[in-house]
């Protein structure tokens, strides 16, 4: 890949890439839940380096979309997602339990913090979306966020603000 990395920023693997973008997308866009799927992206990515490049890239790339679901919606949603795809998205927000009973091949979600009733703002990127679209219930509609969001999120990204 080649290339310095860019000074002060943290080693790390493609997962903190996922990690970054899910933290500055719930810093600037006021939402209660956000998730990704953490597709690859076919780099190598050397032991101990996580690079400035590869983690604007996506930020820039991706479009935002925005959806409200009760809790107990967003969690059906999920049971479908662990069903097909056997482990969950990267999620911030939530504290995801969930279990798998390997003699009738059944996957439950024990606990996700949220109220089946209360209705909460999620956004995911649309690569994320459309891995699993067909289990959002019909009458849930969705829209792009503007791109002064995006632009938002990637400007959190380039100040450093990653996790600790």
């Amino acid at each position: 890949m080649g290339g310095p990395t860019q000074q002060g920023w943290p080693a790390g693997n493609e997962t903190n890439w996922h990690e970054l973008f899910l933290e500055a997308v719930h810093a600037q866009s006021a939402v209660d839940v956000t998730f990704r799927f953490p597709y690859g992206s076919g780099k190598v990515i050397p032991e101990g380096s996580l690079y400035y490049a590869d983690v604007t890239s996506p930020a820039k790339q991706q479009a935002l979309v925005a959806f409200k679901m009760t809790g107990a919606e967003f969690e059906s949603y999920l049971q479908s997602w662990l069903t097909l795809y056997g482990k969950p998205p990267m999620l911030k927000g939530i504290e995801l339990d969930w279990s798998t009973d390997p003699a009738n091949k059944v996957i439950r979600i024990n606990n996700t913090g949220l109220r089946p009733d209360q209705k909460y703002k999620i956004v995911a990127d649309e690569v994320t979306l459309t891995r699993a679209c067909w289990a959002v219930p019909q009458h849930i509609q969705y829209h792009l966020l503007p791109d002064t969001v995006a632009a938002a999120v990637l400007q959190h990204i380039e100040q450093g603000n990653w996790p600790h």
